[in-house]
């Protein structure tokens, strides 16, 4: 294990412990350099990022269709997601292979959930 001080995709610098062969080592950090975001500007993009929804048949409690918030950061406007209706929890997508379930704010699929997403300026994917 060694501390290395990488320049981020951003310019900013900031430090991270890694382990593994040395070769291992000095590809991951290219890689960082090449992709990676410090975290306040990466948070910054992800708060910038408008909230997207998509249809999607989906198991939760029981099969059927929801709208799932997928894109955007959702935590500023959590409080007004509950009063519309919306909840959080995990789900199952129907056409997944994977048995790691995906979290994600949720809300039937309905012509009411339809005008609840435009009336908050979620655009549906």
């Amino acid at each position: 294990m060694a501390k290395y001080t990488i320049t981020c995709k951003c310019g900013h610098e900031m430090t991270k412990k890694l382990f593994g062969k040395t070769a291992d080592r000095e590809r991951k950090i290219v890689w960082m350099e090449q992709n990676m975001l410090c975290p306040d500007c990466y948070k910054k993009q992800q708060n910038s990022l408008p909230l997207v929804a998509e249809k999607e048949i989906c198991i939760v409690n029981k099969d059927g269709r929801f709208f799932v918030i997928k894109q955007g950061n959702s935590y500023a406007v959590k409080e007004t997601l509950k009063e519309k209706g919306f909840f959080f929890g995990e789900y199952f997508p129907k056409d997944s292979q994977s048995m790691i379930p995906k979290k994600g704010w949720m809300i039937q699929d309905s012509e009411e959930s339809t005008k609840i997403l435009e009336e908050l300026n979620i655009k549906i994917a």
